[in-house]
């Protein structure tokens, strides 16, 4: 049984893995957490009004911060786990189903 040494599936895959983590550190490097990039500007709205002294957004999370911003990261890192995992499974099958078709053309040699 013979594989060759880099195929092109190989390459986009490899490509593919790195995807996600490049895209974390562009967000944490820019200051911006994934779920910030959708809400920012939202900060002044009014989460709970108590007898005329009010909680922004921007205040409830501002106190959770650090919790809030180690979520998303670990919410990235199981996406990006996912998409690894999918990849290693299509990988070991398509060298499975080449395995089978090379040895298919050496037993009709």
């Amino acid at each position: 049984m013979v594989f060759p040494a880099m195929t092109t599936y190989d390459g986009t895959m490899k490509s593919r893995e790195s995807t996600p983590m490049i895209l974390i550190v562009c967000l944490m490097g820019a200051g911006l957490s994934p779920s910030g990039v959708a809400q920012e500007g939202n900060d002044s709205e009014v989460i709970a009004d108590i007898r005329g002294t009010t909680i922004s957004r921007g205040e409830l999370e501002g106190a959770v911060g650090e919790e809030l911003h180690q979520l998303n990261l670990d919410s990235l890192r199981f996406s990006a786990l996912q998409k690894r995992r999918k990849y290693d499974l299509l990988e070991k099958q398509l060298k499975s189903m080449m395995s089978e078709q090379l040895f298919r053309l050496e037993a009709e040699e």
